[in-house]
């Protein structure tokens, strides 16, 4: 829950930047100057709705996984676990290349599973 405040706090704040970025456009405007394309805040709007997306499937994918850790093998339904294995696997297909964690500098191994699961990952 605390990394869905931090991401609330940080959005308000982008938008707060918007909204004053559109005041200096207005007086930009106003006094027939060029306007400013302020191209690194919408940069950074659109960081926070992707990390987001990102950050709502690894809590799904967490659930899940927490969900089976409990489960007996004889309790196991393979047809309803392949279907939650082709949803997450979906899930991440959904996520757009610039989320790619091998895109990202430093960015952290990603496991077998899902590299396998995910061919564009």
């Amino acid at each position: 829950k605390e990394v869905y405040l931090s991401l609330d706090k940080c959005y308000s704040q982008v938008v707060m930047l918007m909204k004053d970025m559109r005041a200096v456009n207005d007086l930009e405007e106003l006094f027939e100057l060029p306007l400013s394309a302020h191209d690194s805040v919408k940069e950074v709007e659109q960081d926070l709705v992707l990390l987001k997306a990102v950050w709502d499937t690894v809590c799904m994918v967490d659930c899940v996984f927490t969900s089976w850790k409990n489960t007996l093998w004889s309790d196991i339904k393979t047809d309803e676990v392949l279907d939650e294995v082709n949803n997450i696997s979906s899930q991440l297909k959904k996520i757009p290349k610039k989320a790619n964690p091998n895109a990202l500098p430093n960015a952290l191994p990603v496991p077998a599973f899902v590299r396998d699961a995910t061919p564009n990952a």
